[in-house]
């Protein structure tokens, strides 16, 4: 199987940094900011400052993981391929492809390819012949569903407003994959 997934608030912990720099940047309240319901297009927007290049270069590269992802993508690359697709680009980082390969090189995560500056993540998704894809933004999901490609959306803040698929640890996508393996299988 061919598993395509997503980087930021996926694999990583990302939305809590720019929550922590827009705090630092505006002097807001944490705990308030972060509760809010809201998504990155929104916080662009409103707090841009915190969203230049010079942040994203300097705090991404040292995200968090989530919890277990690198176990379990790490097993899950035994058996399934592991394609990245991720939308990260030049307004953010000079060198998306370098520093976002970096960064799972140095976290000891599997990948056998890697696509940036996706923004279209359904078609890149039929294109590469995706079976299973993973990511926590609802209009990434629906693009990828529309394509009739299994599509698990990761739980966060901002996407509850969604029927799709969902999960909020990587454990349980472990077993939903393997469950789901074992089902082609036995046929």
């Amino acid at each position: 199987m061919r598993i395509g997934i997503d980087i930021d608030d996926t694999i990583t912990e990302t939305y809590d940094i720019f929550i922590k720099k827009i705090c630092e940047i505006y002097n807001l309240d944490y705990e308030t900011l972060f509760m809010q319901t809201m998504n990155y297009d929104y916080l662009h927007k409103k707090y841009p400052k915190a969203f230049e290049m010079e942040i994203f270069e300097k705090y991404i590269p040292n995200v968090k993981l989530k919890k277990d992802v690198k176990k379990i993508i790490n097993k899950l690359s035994k058996k399934h391929e592991i394609i990245i697709i991720t939308a990260r680009n030049k307004n953010e980082y000079k060198m998306p492809y370098n520093v976002s390969c970096n960064y799972l090189i140095k976290n000891n995560i599997h990948f056998d390819e890697m696509f940036v500056e996706i923004y279209d993540k359904g078609k890149c998704c039929y294109d590469n012949k995706i079976d299973l894809f993973i990511d926590d933004s609802v209009r990434n999901c629906l693009s990828v569903d529309e394509y009739g490609i299994d599509t698990i959306i990761y739980d966060n803040i901002f996407n509850k407003d969604c029927n799709l698929k969902r999960f909020n640890n990587w454990l349980d996508i472990y077993d939903y994959i393997e469950r789901k393996n074992d089902g082609k299988n036995s046929n």
